[in-house]
């Protein structure tokens, strides 16, 4: 009987137990979860890190210690995808100012300096927390940012005297009071981050500033040294690039050799071999950035950097066939609209027109709807001298991005300086299309319209909704005139103009029709002065031709 009872009681225990593990399992697991991917972090295998992260997140959204490890990651990829996770970790621990620095740390990562201000903002100055010197060196930092040198300055002395032997702060408050506008603390903060340049850890920050500093006071001897000891260091190819450049300018004799030493550390990274030749190109060395390219190994000159180089270098050269014979078997990629875009305009200078424009086709193919690259393709289209191409990209980059307004403003320009009423009034209506209730979209597109045919009654109504709207705006007032001009109506017309204030009545792109509109009310001697303003404003064809009546009579 008694081992029945012993053994009731064993089955009770046990389901007991069983129970308590199986409430306590899922807390024990999310805990080994979040060390392991912490640990991941730690030795730097980050792969397993987010996944273990990721996976303790799912499991429990609230996991602190997993949301840090994701803000610790993003953070290192200079993602934006920190901000949001070191958010969440400030809503899961409100009272705890330590995610609050953390987040103003990262939103200065990524010069978001709303977030950081937001985020220091938000703790007591006078807690323990604010009374802290990484919360003064992030308020210092900040103000850096921000160009608030007493600001900065502040709160580096403050953090200084909380961390006396922090030769990182120590270095941010001489930096401060170098660019201070202050000559005696100037050169103070000077004398002292010379001599904290021998500190192997922050030498290369200071010997940086200390290259600017000179090159403000245009002391050039003192920026060259510098940029010299920076470059004795461990540089990166900029602090190798601005040496040469210093170099270049003010003491040629010494360039050869630092330009053989930069060539011969860039001879086995592709990328670095680009941006030296490029450097070269920019300072006139076409000639030696040619032989140095052609002299570097095979496999290096296979790398599309090199190779994207070249063909830019062959532009320069003007030797078209060989551009064509190097480029024309290459394949880039995804940068391939690059090298179809070369290919025209070598086809273009041997004049073979179709091949020119198949290429050019090619071109804006490969680009497709990407917006750096539709971008890259005006510009260097436009730098050739290519308007009709350079319109032809633009119109492409508005079509795929509306929201992009330069690119809508500077193609607009350069159709109404090429005189392309017509591209020009689709442009309007594009622009209309996604700004429905815009004034001046209405008007812009109506005033065209009514230029091509004055006696389209759409072109009126539009026009008038336009007036309605914003009766202020001086473009969409001289337009909604001349809409009442066509329809007989040019009193109206001119009383609308005059309501405008006399300075914008001067203004030529206003003046020209409101001169219009008095001579065609009979009143050619008030008119002639606004006439004359004609030839400093850009006129359409259609504009020229109905203008040019009374511009002869005037």
């Amino acid at each position: 009987m008694k081992r029945v009872i012993w053994g009731v009681a064993a089955i009770v225990l046990l389901g007991v137990a069983g129970v308590f593990s199986v409430k306590e399992y899922k807390t024990w697991r999310r805990g080994r979860l979040t060390s392991a991917a912490q640990g991941y972090l730690k030795a730097g295998d980050y792969r397993n890190a987010a996944l273990t992260a990721h996976q303790a997140v799912t499991g429990d959204p609230s996991n602190v210690g997993a949301c840090g490890v994701l803000a610790d990651l993003a953070e290192l990829a200079r993602s934006t995808n920190a901000l949001f996770w070191r958010q969440r970790v400030v809503d899961l621990s409100p009272r705890d100012s330590s995610p609050r620095l953390l987040l103003a740390r990262t939103a200065l990562l990524l010069s978001r300096w709303d977030l950081a201000s937001n985020a220091l903002s938000a703790i007591d100055s006078a807690s323990a927390a604010g009374q802290s010197a990484d919360y003064h060196k992030l308020k210092g930092n900040l103000s850096w940012s921000t160009h608030d040198w007493a600001e900065a300055e502040r709160h580096f002395v403050s953090a200084l005297r909380a961390e006396a032997t922090n030769e990182v702060t120590r270095m941010n408050l001489n930096l401060v009071r170098l660019v201070s506008g202050n000559a005696v603390q100037a050169g103070a903060a000077r004398n002292e981050l010379i001599l904290q340049s021998t500190n192997h850890g922050i030498a290369s920050t200071i010997l940086r500033q200390l290259v600017e500093d000179a090159a403000r006071r245009k002391d050039w001897p003192s920026a060259i040294s510098f940029s010299q000891n920076l470059n004795e260091g461990t540089p990166s190819l900029a602090d190798r690039l601005q040496y040469l450049t210093l170099l270049h300018d003010k003491q040629p004799a010494d360039l050869a050799v630092a330009m053989a030493r930069t060539q011969s550390l860039a001879s086995t990274n592709a990328r670095e071999a680009a941006l030296v030749a490029q450097w070269m190109i920019d300072g006139q060395m076409r000639d030696q950035a040619w032989s140095w390219l052609r002299s570097l190994n095979a496999a290096m000159q296979a790398q599309r950097p090199v190779q994207q180089i070249m063909g830019e270098l062959m532009v320069l050269r003007r030797d078209w066939p060989a551009m064509t014979r190097y480029l024309t078997p290459l394949d880039w990629q995804e940068t391939d609209y690059w090298r179809e875009l070369l290919l025209s305009r070598s086809a273009r200078e041997e004049q073979n027109a179709i091949a020119s424009r198949n290429h050019w086709l090619r071109c804006l193919k490969a680009a497709g709807s990407n917006l750096e690259r539709l971008a890259h393709i005006s510009k260097t289209a436009e730098g050739w001298g290519w308007r009709d191409e350079m319109d032809e990209s633009l119109s492409a980059l508005v079509r795929a991005f509306p929201d992009q307004r330069w690119a809508e403003e500077y193609l607009a320009t350069s159709l109404h300086r090429a005189g392309k009423t017509v591209a020009l009034q689709n442009l309007f209506a594009r622009s209309l299309e996604h700004n429905p209730a815009s004034p001046l979209a209405k008007s812009n597109f109506a005033i065209l319209g009514l230029l091509l045919d004055p006696k389209d009654s759409k072109y009126h109504r539009l026009m008038a909704e336009a007036y309605s709207s914003d009766s202020t705006n001086a473009f969409v007032v001289s337009s909604y005139a001349v809409s009442l001009h066509f329809q007989r109506k040019t009193q109206e017309g001119l009383q609308a103009l005059e309501r405008l204030p006399r300075e914008r009545l001067e203004q030529a792109a206003i003046a020209v029709w409101y001169g219009f509109l008095l001579a065609e009310s009979g009143q050619p001697e008030r008119a002639a002065p606004y006439l004359a303003k004609a030839d400093k404003t850009i006129l359409l064809p259609e504009e020229k031709k109905l203008l040019a009546r009374v511009l002869k009579n005037s």
